[in-house]
């Protein structure tokens, strides 16, 4: 009752570029956070005054600041989304939260949408703004600032209203392929799928 067969008419690939701010460090953050990392590098993790999970963040957040003292500024983020009929998988260059794939699962329209995370890229946590807020080792270590996993959603929605006005496409110009039409009818049909298109698109953005 799981699982149902479903016949695949149309498939459809778009990709989605994203900039997003990184998580650069201040100037004063920078001492600390040198000195914790060298610590670490030399193996002498017993002089921080941390233990557990909390040392273990603290490192990472070091790192973090380390490695992104001189930049860059922004990252790229691709998004890429499949449709297979009526299903979407949107892939995600790294590891979101839950709320991320929780958030592409609400876009409207689709019987099925699956978010697939590492793909195409690996380059860190998607923390959902309230885990900057709380502190831990997602939010510490990942290169990019707070807002990042909103920007997934709302970003990867819109792309997967690109695809589903792709769908539309295909089905109209399909119907008037089955038909025959001639030249002059073809030429209504594409004045009603033009109108059709945006009457939905203004749906999906309203």
């Amino acid at each position: 009752s799981e699982v149902a067969y479903v016949p695949v008419e149309s498939m459809n690939v778009m990709k989605r570029m994203l900039v997003h701010p990184s998580n650069m460090p201040t100037p004063d953050q920078l001492p600390e956070a040198h000195r914790i990392n060298d610590l670490h590098i030399a193996g002498k993790d017993s002089e921080l005054p941390y233990e557990g999970m909390m040392l273990t963040t603290k490192v990472a957040e070091a790192g973090r600041k380390v490695r992104l003292a001189d930049g860059p500024d922004y990252f790229d983020l691709l998004l890429s989304g499949i449709t297979l009929d009526n299903i979407a998988l949107i892939g995600i260059p790294g590891e979101p939260f839950m709320g991320v794939g929780k958030g592409l699962k609400e876009t409207e329209g689709w019987d099925l949408v699956i978010p697939s995370c590492l793909t195409n890229g690996d380059i860190g946590y998607f923390p959902m703004m309230e885990a900057y807020v709380e502190g831990g080792y997602e939010a510490g270590s990942s290169p990019f600032k707070a807002g990042t996993a909103e920007q997934i959603i709302s970003e990867g929605q819109a792309l997967l209203s690109q695809l589903a006005l792709q769908i539309l496409h295909f089905l109209f110009h399909s119907l008037f392929q089955s038909l025959g039409v001639c030249g002059k009818l073809q030429s209504v049909g594409s004045h009603l799928q033009q109108s059709f298109l945006q009457i939905h698109l203004a749906t999906l953005v309203g």
